[in-house]
């Protein structure tokens, strides 16, 4: 064994000297023996180092460098060293450390690979390679927990599993197609050696590690083999982990920006909370709301005298300065309809008196409209139109596009009121009015005419201060 092309087992390790050790097998005493050639780096057998011949052992493990080589004692027609049929092992404690131990190298290189990558399919899939070479396997796939209940259609034998599921033990079968009883889907499929292994973390089940050999001469799974799927289970659950929690995260990333383009940071963060605990955003229920609208008067003509361009920098300023008023008076910006905005006030978590709040930041709004309009050759005139009553509101759609929808006749007379609130004023309807019991200065209006509204409603107008 060495570096050389030349050797019958050719070890590609920086740490190997070109001609490094020798093995040795005697027909007479069936038994081999272990030579160090004066490598440099030395040759070790179970940790120690040799110096002189050694007996390998039935399980000793030799070390070349980075290289583990086990030997392996197996005779087909000797039953005497056959492995046992059918075993389980717990998953103590114990064993995982013991496994741990014993493949310290190998999982160094396992978990130095792992931890670089940032997709499970392609982690698991290295895996799934790694210990169907190591192995010399047909087959070797991790299962994740989700894929439970699909285990017979991807190819293996589902008693087996199950096994090892409901015992959370290892299971080795060496010859399943010797007895059939045993498990009737590994006699169907030819499956002459298998393992499964669970992938458990904090008592949870993550997965399965199921590997398996086909040929009949192929040599059965050993102590060691079961410790290597052991110690990788754990290294998989480590992996599995790391990568839900990055899913995680960057699905609570994706979810909180979306919810911020219509909720100020405080509301976003109460919403993000409630769907990490239920699983899901509020669904659409009756609330008693108030709806703010506002518009931009003779907008077409405006886009059409600025052109895109300018008129696009105008509203872009118009929507910031709005949306901040709205947020700072702690109202939901439900949605930007065109040039005109809608905002909600008095859903369960926003604070009491939506219908003050929505004045006070209908006011507002005229107030920063004022200081644009001082600075900008090109003055925004707005309507605004504000109503009280029972309506239909909650989340629309899945998060690929996910939409607040409110619904109702208080949406329909808060637009239809803005439509008349020009230039520069406020409308309110009689639910509001009522509700605000003389907090704002008002003065009735002629009945309004309300589009697709056979009456004409009772309205008040907000009378701002001079």
């Amino acid at each position: 064994m060495g570096r050389m092309a030349g050797n019958d087992i050719v070890i590609l390790d920086s740490s190997a000297s070109r001609y490094h050790a020798r093995i040795e097998y005697n027909d007479q005493t069936d038994s081999i023996t272990i030579h160090d050639l004066d490598s440099t780096n030395g040759t070790y057998v179970n940790r120690d180092r040799i110096t002189t011949p050694r007996k390998v052992l039935p399980t000793d493990i030799i070390r070349i460098g980075q290289h583990l080589l086990e030997a392996s004692y197996w005779e087909e027609n000797n039953p005497t060293l056959k492995a046992a049929p059918h075993k389980t092992a717990q998953l103590t404690r114990e064993l995982i450390l013991e496994s741990l131990d014993q493949h310290a190298v190998l999982l160094a290189e396992v978990a130095s690979r792992l931890n670089t990558m940032l997709d499970l399919d392609t982690a698991l899939r290295e895996v799934s390679d790694l210990m169907k070479a190591s192995m010399a396997a047909d087959r070797c796939e991790v299962i994740l927990a989700e894929e439970f209940g699909q285990i017979a259609q991807l190819g293996f034998a589902t008693t087996i599993a199950q096994q090892a599921l409901e015992t959370r033990s290892a299971v080795v079968v060496q010859d399943a197609t010797a007895n059939p009883s045993m498990s009737k889907s590994a006699y169907l499929l030819r499956i002459h050696a298998a393992m499964c292994v669970p992938i458990i973390s904090n008592n949870e089940i993550l997965g399965l590690i199921y590997v398996f050999k086909n040929r009949a001469r192929a040599r059965p799974f050993e102590h060691r083999d079961l410790q290597l799927a052991i110690a990788i289970s754990h290294q998989a659950a480590l992996t599995i982990q790391r990568m839900k929690l990055l899913e995680k995260a960057t699905h609570e990333e994706f979810v909180s920006k979306l919810l911020q383009r219509f909720l100020s940071p405080q509301e976003a963060q109460y919403v993000l909370k409630e769907y990490f605990e239920n699983g899901e955003l509020p669904q659409m229920s009756e609330y008693n709301l108030t709806i703010l609208t506002a518009d931009i008067c003779e907008s077409t003509c405006m886009a059409e005298r600025l052109g895109a361009r300018r008129f696009s920098r105008v509203l872009s300023r118009y929507y910031k300065e709005m949306t901040d008023v709205i947020f700072e008076h702690h109202g939901m910006l439900n949605k930007y309809i065109g040039d005109g905005l809608m905002a909600i006030f008095g859903l369960p978590h926003q604070p009491p008196d939506a219908e003050e709040r929505a004045v006070k930041a209908a006011i507002t709004m005229l107030e920063h409209l004022r200081n644009m309009n001082a600075t900008t050759d090109e003055p925004i005139n707005i309507g605004i139109g504000i109503n009280t009553g029972p309506a239909m509101a909650g989340y629309l759609g899945s998060l690929e596009y996910v939409e607040f929808a409110v619904m109702g006749y208080p949406v329909n007379i808060a637009w239809g009121l803005e439509a008349h609130a020009r230039p520069n004023r406020i409308f309110i309807g009689h639910p509001t009015y009522q509700a605000l019991a003389g907090k704002f200065p008002v003065k009735a209006l002629d009945p309004v005419p309300i589009k697709k509204q056979i009456e004409a409603i009772q309205a008040y107008e907000i009378i701002l201060p001079a």
